[in-house]
C-alpha cells in the first residue's frame, strides 16, 4: 500500500512548483527523520489523546484498534521511504527520452504514465525490495500497539515453556522463509522487467590480438566492452588478465563487483579505455589531460609524466601549440586523439575501445581509424567495438558478431566477411558494406 501511495507522492516530489514540492518534502522528512517506535506510539496512543479524534465516531473507533494503528503507522512509513526511492528514479530518467516525448507532442500525464514510470519503476526495483524486506522487519515492533506480530506471538511461548533459544529461533525462521519468499518474488520481477543485455558471451585474446566487435545497436556490444573493466557491473562471469584471476562477490543488488578496490584500481591501469565522446576532462588542458592519471594513478612524477604526455601527443599528432587548449577548442578529430594519447600514456597491456570514430565527422574519421591502425601495426592488442566494416575486415585478426546480447558468429576477419554462416550476419554485412 505504501508503494502505490509512493507513485504519485514522487511525482510531485520532482515538480517544478514549490507549493506541490514542499508539502512532500516535509512528509518525508518527519517519517524519515523520526523512529517508527514512535511513529507507532505517536498513533496508538497519541492521537487517542485529541478531542478531535475522541468526538469523531469514526476516528475514536479507528484509533482504538491496534492493527490499525500499525497498518496507518508502516504504510506511512514505508510511503516517505519509497517516495525517495520512486522521485531518485524519476530524476535518473534520460533527459533525451523525456525531450523525445515532449518533441512527439506528449500531454504531461501521458509523458509520465508511458514513459517516466514505467523507465523509473524499472530502475528503482532494487531499491525497493530492500525497502520492503526492511518493513517486514519493521512489522516486528507491531507489540508497540499490542498487535500480535511473530515476536509477540515468540514471547507468549517462551513465558509459556521457559524455551527461549527455539521460541525466537522459530520466530527467526519464520521471518527468513517470508523474506525469501518477497526476495525470490522481486528476482522474478527483475528478471521479467530488467532483460540483461548479454547472454553467456566470453572472449579471449593473445598478446598483440585486434578484436573487432561488430553488430547492429543495441546488441550489447559497449555493454560488453564496459564490463571487462567494470564500468558495467556484470551479474554473472569471471574476468582474468595474463593468467590473473579477478576475485569478485556479489553486492546487495546481486551484481558482481571485485572485492579488492585496489585490485580493480590496478585492473583499469592495465584496460585503459577510449569512448564514442571523448569524456575528456573540461577544466584541464590537453597536456594536462594526458598527464594526470599517470601523475595521480601510477604515482609518476610531474615531470615523467610531461615526458610521456608530448611522447603520445606526438605519436598522435597534436602539435605543440594545440597542447595548451582546453577540450572546447579542439575538433572532434582532435579530441579522440587526445583520448587514445590518454590511454597510451597509461602503458597499459590492452586498448580497449568503444566505436571511437561514431561521434565523429565523416571527414575526422580517417584520421583517427589511421592511428588505431598504427598501434595495431605495432603489436598493441586492441578490443574495438566498431561500426567501421574496413577496419574490422583489413586490420582485425579476429571479429565477433554480436546480436541480441549473443554472440552469433566468430572468427577470423576474411572467413566472417568472405563467408558468413548466420543469415542475421549476412543481413547486417549487406548493409553495412553497401
Amino acid at each position: 500500500m505504501g508503494g502505490l501511495l509512493a507513485i504519485p507522492m514522487a511525482v510531485a516530489r520532482v515538480s517544478s512548483l514549490r507549493w506541490v514540492r514542499f508539502p512532500v518534502w516535509l512528509y518525508t522528512y518527519v517519517f524519515r527523520g523520526t523512529p517508527l517506535y514512535v511513529q507507532l506510539l505517536v498513533f496508538y496512543s497519541g492521537m487517542y489523546s485529541l478531542e478531535i479524534v475522541r468526538g469523531s465516531e469514526f476516528l475514536n473507533a479507528f484509533f482504538r484498534s491496534g492493527l490499525n494503528c500499525t497498518i496507518l503507522a508502516l504504510t506511512l512509513n514505508t510511503c516517505a521511504y519509497t517516495t525517495e526511492i520512486f522521485a531518485g528514479a524519476i530524476r535518473s530518467v534520460p533527459h533525451g527520452e523525456i525531450e523525445a516525448a515532449n518533441a512527439y507532442g506528449f500531454s504531461r500525464f501521458k509523458m509520465y504514465r508511458c514513459i517516466i514510470l514505467p523507465s523509473a519503476l524499472r530502475t528503482a526495483l532494487p531499491a525497493y525490495s530492500n525497502e520492503v524486506i526492511l518493513m517486514l522487519h519493521s512489522t516486528a515492533l507491531a507489540f508497540t500497539a499490542t498487535v500480535p506480530d511473530l515476536l509477540k506471538i515468540a514471547r507468549d511461548i517462551n513465558a509459556a515453556t521457559y524455551q527461549p533459544f527455539y521460541a525466537f529461533g522459530i520466530a527467526a525462521v519464520l521471518y527468513l522463509i517470508i523474506s525469501y519468499v518477497l526476495i525470490s518474488l522481486f528476482r522474478k520481477a527483475e528478471k521479467r522487467w530488467m532483460a540483461h543485455v548479454l547472454k553467456g558471451v566470453s572472449l579471449a585474446a593473445n598478446a598483440g590480438d585486434v578484436i573487432s566487435i561488430i553488430g547492429s545497436s543495441g546488441s550489447g556490444k559497449s555493454t560488453f566492452l564496459r564490463c571487462i573493466n567494470f564500468l558495467e557491473k556484470p551479474s554473472e562471469g569471471s574476468i582474468s588478465l595474463n593468467n590473473e584471476d579477478i576475485r569478485m562477490v556479489r553486492d546487495k543488488d546481486g551484481q558482481l563487483k571485485v572485492f579488492d578496490k585496489k585490485q580493480l584500481q590496478l585492473l583499469r591501469t592495465r584496460l585503459t579505455m577510449v569512448f564514442q565522446h571523448f569524456n575528456l576532462w573540461s577544466h584541464m588542458t590537453v597536456l594536462e589531460n594526458v598527464m594526470e592519471a599517470p601523475v595521480q594513478v601510477l604515482g609518476l612524477s610531474k615531470a615523467d609524466a610531461h615526458e610521456r604526455a608530448v611522447r603520445y601527443l606526438d605519436k598522435v599528432g597534436i602539435d605543440e601549440r594545440a597542447r595548451g587548449k582546453y577540450p572546447v577548442h579542439l575538433s572532434g578529430g582532435q579530441q579522440q586523439r587526445v583520448s587514445i594519447a590518454r590511454a597510451l600514456a597509461m602503458e597499459p597491456e590492452v586498448l580497449l575501445f568503444d566505436e571511437p570514430t561514431s561521434a565523429l565527422d565523416p571527414e575526422l574519421v580517417g584520421e583517427v581509424l589511421r592511428i588505431m591502425q598504427k598501434l595495431a601495426e605495432e603489436g598493441k592488442t586492441m578490443v574495438v567495438v566498431t561500426h567501421e566494416m574496413e577496419f574490422a575486415r583489413h586490420v582485425s585478426n579476429h571479429v565477433i558478431f554480436l546480436h541480441k546480447g549473443l554472440i552469433e558468429e566468430q572468427g577470423p576477419p576474411a572467413e566472417l566477411f568472405g563467408n558468413p554462416k548466420s543469415p542475421r550476419l549476412q543481413q547486417f554485412l549487406s548493409g553495412a558494406l553497401k
